[in-house]
């Protein structure tokens, strides 16, 4: 056998070998695909296998990129799609609750990462954990709003001293009797008086106020700022512990915006 010879049946060797390869994966992917599609249901009963569930789902997504070439490729991607959705699905209000329960396990948190990692869906939950992890400073902020400032009012005597003005003018018996003037001048001259002085104590108080909230909004806003570094302070631990050393910046940047929108 000549050296060509020989190099041509090599060639030949190699791409059988390879084509075996190939079809061992095919039929592989065959077999368990139809196995994995249909323990897949009974995985998605209880939130407690959703873990099993993620990884049922990979595999299928394996088999079916080993299937491509063979037919019925779009009903295994409808079926792909349709488990995927509903993995999400229950995989959200697990999201949730680990995130009220940060502050005491991060297990959770740590396992709904795991898996949304795994489903390519890290930027879903990086949005949710962004949104939900400054909200005690939302709402320390809003609170501040509620304060109303306590004031003394003031009150002028333009009301009563009309009054009294316009008693001279009456009996004791209530009928009113003939002004000196012979004429209700004087009257609409309080009146004009007395919506003056309402509308001029009604603006002191309104600037009074005004000044007040300023005064407090400024002795309250370190102690607000003093909460957002101690949320980051915290968040530079966890944000590392939970999304590791590549996403903990990341994390973190996104958290600082969060707190000031």
């Amino acid at each position: 056998m000549t050296p060509l010879e020989t190099l041509e049946t090599l060639s030949t060797l190699h791409a059988l070998q390879q084509n075996l390869t190939i079809t061992k994966s095919i039929l592989h992917s065959v077999s368990t695909y139809d196995k994995t599609i249909s323990t897949i249901p009974s995985l998605l009963t209880s939130s407690q296998n959703l873990n099993h569930a993620v990884s049922a789902l990979i595999t299928l997504e394996k088999g079916a990129k080993a299937l491509s070439s063979m037919p019925g490729q779009s009903e295994r991607d409808e079926e792909i799609k349709t488990v995927r959705d509903k993995i999400l699905t229950l995989l959200k209000p697990e999201l949730l609750h680990a995130l009220k329960k940060m502050e005491s396990r991060l297990g959770p948190l740590q396992t709904c990462v795991s898996m949304y990692n795994s489903l390519d869906k890290m930027e879903s939950l990086m949005e949710e954990y962004v949104k939900n992890r400054p909200a005690s400073l939302h709402r320390l902020w809003f609170e501040f709003g509620k304060v109303k400032s306590s004031g003394t009012t003031t009150t002028t005597g333009s009301s009563s001293t009309r009054e009294a003005t316009k008693l001279q003018f009456y009996g004791e018996d209530g009928q009113q009797e003939d002004s000196p003037t012979g004429n209700d001048d004087d009257d609409d001259l309080f009146a004009e008086d007395d919506d003056e002085l309402k509308t001029q104590k009604k603006n002191m108080e309104s600037s009074s106020n005004t000044n007040t909230t300023r005064a407090l909004f400024g002795e309250w806003l370190p102690t607000w700022y003093d909460a957002v570094l101690l949320l980051l302070s915290e968040e530079q631990r966890r944000a590392l512990t939970v999304f590791g050393p590549e996403l903990a910046p990341e994390i973190m940047a996104r958290i600082l915006n969060e707190c000031f929108r």
